[in-house]
């Protein structure tokens, strides 16, 4: 069942063909725009529209019509987030950065065009990054130093804009955000709770490994209830500002270069700010630092701490001093035992996703089918790969000390 029709895409984008300067004879050309089983929420439409040698590229995110589907998942609120994002948000803190005198400006997101947000007809249209040179990081290779860095800064720089609107101009900041909705707690919805199920089959793959752990034990009982505490307690956060909230890997596009032989990253993209909401950074950090880093860089994980409240810090120059008692640094490594077991929560939903077999699942997006996470969740996976994880994870957050309490 596809989720578009060629004529409505057409009516659609009639306005963006006239505003960027194409006349009605322009060609259009639709594609499928995304990998199977690439997203539980929409279809993706890749749109060509070419002219005299000129062409626009673009990408239509469709959102699913499955009722079975929206019943457990909240794709209404999820469309509605990130169109609040682009429509709202981002053009707020642009215009802040603009009045700041910003020299290089924070603009690491694609550019966007046209959106509704009706009830089961919400769409985005926006630039087509693969066409303009941007790539994915390939899943299968532990993410390196220079990647973990351009991240952590570019999280820095986003967190200082809405930290920095918040404090010269709290109205608007808070007009922003109340219309935000927490889909990362609308998830629980399904089927009694994916955090748990995810973390009950975790534990299964341990026992049967015979790598059983005590952590495991009490998060495949108590993960959600967990979850659902430091995402309220995030919320209420005094030091809070606006956040991605879905800041794994397949949500970068990363441009490179070569220079002399040697090919470096020069620009990065961060995607789908559908989960945005607000809370304590460490959310973002977290959830990057433990879906994508390896042990390595887990151990050094204070270094990229670091790099990123100095980006936080630097970013407004005017703002330097400020931005100190804004968010102070003992304040940053006090909320991450707070609140790093968001990260890990979703880290290891994101590691046990990755290392799975999903060769034979059937795309929601055609299907309508409401059990596909479930089906991901006990489908084969690099079972070794999932229990070495688990260590490290562990092992990194006892180290600091997470769990003394327990």
């Amino acid at each position: 069942m596809s989720n578009y029709h060629q004529n409505d895409l057409k009516y659609i984008i009639e306005e963006i063909i006239k505003s960027d300067g194409f006349s009605k004879n322009a060609v259009i050309t639709f594609s499928k725009g995304r990998e199977k089983c690439d997203g539980y929420m929409g279809d993706m439409v890749r749109i060509d529209i070419e002219e005299n040698g000129r062409t626009l590229f673009l990408v239509a995110k469709i959102s699913l019509k499955h009722k079975s589907i929206r019943s457990i998942v909240p794709v209404e609120e999820a469309y509605g987030n990130e169109i609040q994002f682009y429509e709202n948000i981002f053009p707020a803190l642009d215009e802040h950065q603009r009045k700041m005198k910003v020299e290089k400006c924070f603009d690491s997101v694609p550019r966007f065009f046209k959106s509704n947000g009706n009830s089961g007809e919400e769409y985005l249209i926006l630039e087509n990054l693969k066409e303009l040179g941007y790539e994915m990081f390939n899943l299968k290779n532990d993410i390196d130093e220079e990647h973990s860095r351009v991240i952590c800064e570019t999280l820095g720089k986003f967190h200082a804009l809405s930290f920095s609107l918040k404090y010269i101009n709290p109205d608007k900041y808070y007009s922003l955000i109340k219309k935000l909705q927490c889909i990362n707690l609308g998830f629980m919805k399904y089927k009694g709770g994916c955090i748990n199920l995810c973390f009950k089959v975790i534990k299964k793959v341990l026992d049967e490994m015979g790598k059983s752990h005590e952590r495991i034990d009490y998060y495949a009982e108590n993960a959600e209830d967990v979850f659902k505490k430091v995402l309220y307690s995030s919320k209420h956060e005094e030091y809070s500002c606006i956040l991605h909230l879905d800041d794994w890997l397949n949500n970068f596009m990363f441009k490179y270069k070569t220079l002399n032989g040697k090919r470096t990253l020069e620009d990065i993209k961060l995607l789908d700010w559908q989960a945005c909401f607000y809370g304590s950074p460490v959310l973002d950090l977290s959830y990057f630092l433990y879906s994508a880093a390896p042990v390595e860089i887990l151990n050094n994980w204070e270094i990229y701490l670091k790099i990123y409240y100095n980006a936080l810090t630097t970013f407004l120059p005017q703002q330097k001093n400020i931005m100190e008692i804004i968010y102070p640094l003992r304040i940053l490594k006090d909320h991450w035992k707070k609140y790093c077991e968001f990260g890990m929560i979703r880290g290891l939903i994101i590691t046990k996703i990755k290392l799975s077999d999903t060769t034979n699942l059937v795309d929601p997006a055609e299907s309508g089918e409401s059990d596909y996470f479930e089906r991901i969740m006990y489908a084969d996976c690099d079972r070794e790969g999932l229990c070495e994880r688990v260590y490290d994870l562990f092992g990194h957050m006892e180290n600091l000390g997470v769990f003394d309490e327990f």
